[in-house]
């Protein structure tokens, strides 16, 4: 959990700045690390149907970040238009599923038990958007 979360917080530093100090290709290794990550917490036995659902909104979800940063790093597409699809996508759909993701395997498996369970954290980017009522964790976007 610890782990994904790592993984979050590189691929923020770099759409709060893509110009930044966080080269795309080092975004682009951890962004294709979630996957893994999701798929751990996915198979944990007892999870509940939030989890269940979260898991579901990631899989639907993850495939068209790497998409994106790959249309960045060829070329297919400028930093603005890409970060813009990204952070839509991360900022209503694929973070609030994380964290539901999370907080539900970290209560099957009894991690964090003496302490709080921690959250992704959202870009800067996220601040400005206005996510559709309709889009939440547990549903693909």
């Amino acid at each position: 959990m610890t782990a994904w979360l790592n993984d979050v917080c590189t691929v923020d530093a770099f759409l709060d700045d893509p110009t930044g100090a966080t080269a795309l290709e080092t975004v682009q290794a951890f962004a294709a690390d979630e996957p893994n990550h999701l798929k751990t917490l996915a198979a944990l036995p007892d999870l509940g149907r939030a989890g269940r659902d979260a898991a579901a909104a990631l899989e639907a979800n993850f495939p068209s970040i790497p998409a994106n940063l790959d249309n960045l790093a060829s070329g297919a597409a400028t930093a603005a238009l890409a970060t813009t699809a990204i952070n839509f996508n991360r900022c209503c759909v694929v973070l609030p599923a994380i964290d539901t993701l999370v907080r539900e395997a970290a209560a099957v498996s009894g991690a964090f038990a003496d302490e709080d369970v921690p959250s992704p954290m959202f870009p800067d980017p996220c601040g400005a958007i206005d996510c559709p009522s309709g889009v939440s964790a547990g549903a693909a976007a």
